[in-house]
């Protein structure tokens, strides 16, 4: 099977411990696949795992986190401890898009970071800042499936509820025409492929699937790819 590893989110405000027991994974880690390294950062601590970040102490878990930032300490360490790795990819729910010269100044120590990875503006098909917080690597938001248009308003499709109606998927709000170029409630997933020569490719694959939209009927979405961006 494909392994699955996931970090938290901005509605994920679990203490380190009990994020832990559900998800059977610590708040940030690294994944080592022997030329690949993940390293999966967690921006979004607990009050106590971080006494400047609102704690639900209802234990309400899901009703919201404050972006805490990027651990710095400890990207470092795993920046160092894999620097001689092929490719490294930095990954978290969400990065603070705009110039930050502590990150630039990190990142230009490690050569091998081939881009980061985030999911948090929720549309379908990625969006690829290619300077990223002026690293000069590409930063992919990956965050479908969409309900809202965030990031400039380049994916103004708003889904504000799903669900199965006799086996089909029913989406309700949409605000765009059926088949219209905005309409990004379809589904898919982000695909990085290395290669034995050290090219890194990307590129957003929409699956093949049939929506029922409240008010403007079906639609049958083709499988489809995007052109590949080389990140390396």
């Amino acid at each position: 099977g494909i392994p699955v590893y996931v970090i938290k989110g901005n509605h994920d405000s679990y203490p380190s411990d009990v994020w832990q027991d559900f998800s059977g994974l610590p708040p940030q880690f690294a994944v080592d696949d022997g030329n690949n390294v993940i390293l999966m950062c967690d921006v979004y601590k607990y009050e106590t795992d971080n006494g400047d970040n609102h704690a639900n102490k209802d234990k309400n878990y899901a009703n919201g986190a404050d972006y805490t930032g990027i651990d710095y300490t400890w990207l470092e360490q795993q920046l160092e401890k894999y620097k001689n790795r092929e490719n490294i990819f930095i990954a978290s729910h969400v990065f603070e898009r705009g110039a930050d010269a502590k990150l630039q100044s990190l990142i230009s120590k490690y050569p091998n970071v081939v881009c980061f990875l985030d999911a948090h503006g929720h549309h379908a098909k990625s969006a690829t800042t290619s300077n990223f917080a002026g690293t000069g690597k590409y930063v992919l938001n990956t965050g479908n499936y969409a309900y809202g248009g965030f990031y400039g308003g380049d994916f103004s499709c708003r889904c504000y509820n799903e669900k199965t109606v006799n086996g089909k998927l029913v989406i309700e709000g949409c605000n765009n025409p059926v088949g219209s170029d905005t309409n990004n409630c379809w589904w898919g997933y982000q695909i990085i492929e290395t290669s034995t020569t050290g090219k890194v490719t990307t590129y957003h694959v929409t699956t093949e699937r049939t929506y029922t939209i409240t008010g403007q009927g079906q639609i049958a979405v083709p499988y489809s790819k995007t052109t590949e961006i080389v990140l390396k």
